[in-house]
């Protein structure tokens, strides 16, 4: 396969190209190796391909929580963020920055925080918190860029007090919970807490 300077997406592949896909697929190379056997053709042309030659599998599709998980979080992590462990367990850095391509997001890291961008978190954090939609003003900024500024910023959202009919109604919850699960009341803490440290407990709240 001939070289070219610049990687092209319009690139017209060879039977010896397809063969040469088929046996790295059954290797299950990296993403890096792909580039390196195809050094002129793009990432997301290479994918397509593998997808029109049947070489990736339909266990690997991926479902909008995913997507939103990576369109939430890549713009401030990029791919290699050890908080993909948590959120994805199932999908390799690899696979995490090809689909970040795919739906055109980018890790934003050398963009420097505006006079503005921080008026405006002032302005909404404590009102509103995280999971605000409109946070979407920040172009490129995802909820867990927006809460380290806050944090920065020396902007904390204050914990809810809540009141003694409240409290007894929690913890009510709580203990039948623990019933349900067949666990005690601290083993379902834990995990909240588990779960709310990982960022997994926000994710599933913003999709209810």
């Amino acid at each position: 396969m001939a070289k070219h300077m610049k990687r092209v997406s319009n690139y017209t592949w060879t039977d010896e190209d397809d063969a040469l896909l088929i046996e790295l697929s059954k290797r299950h190379v990296s993403q890096e190796e792909y580039l390196a056997a195809f050094p002129g053709v793009v990432i997301s042309a290479i994918y397509t391909r593998r997808r029109k030659l049947n070489l990736v599998s339909n266990k690997s599709k991926w479902s909008k929580l995913e997507d939103k998980c990576i369109i939430d979080n890549f713009p401030a992590h990029g791919a290699k963020w050890d908080g993909w462990r948590t959120l994805l367990p199932k999908r390799n850095t690899s696979a995490i920055t090809m689909r970040a391509r795919i739906l055109k997001v980018y890790q934003v890291t050398s963009k420097r925080w505006t006079t503005t961008e921080d008026a405006y978190i002032r302005a909404n954090y404590l009102m509103h918190g995280e999971n605000w939609n409109g946070w979407s003003k920040l172009n490129g900024r995802s909820w867990s860029s927006i809460r380290s500024r806050a944090s920065r910023l020396g902007v904390k959202k204050r914990g809810v007090q809540l009141d003694e009919t409240q409290r007894i109604r929690l913890c009510t919850a709580l203990v039948n919970t623990a019933e349900k699960l067949e666990v005690t009341p601290n083993a379902c803490i834990k995990e909240l807490v588990r779960l709310a440290k990982s960022g997994i407990l926000n994710e599933y709240v913003r999709w209810q």
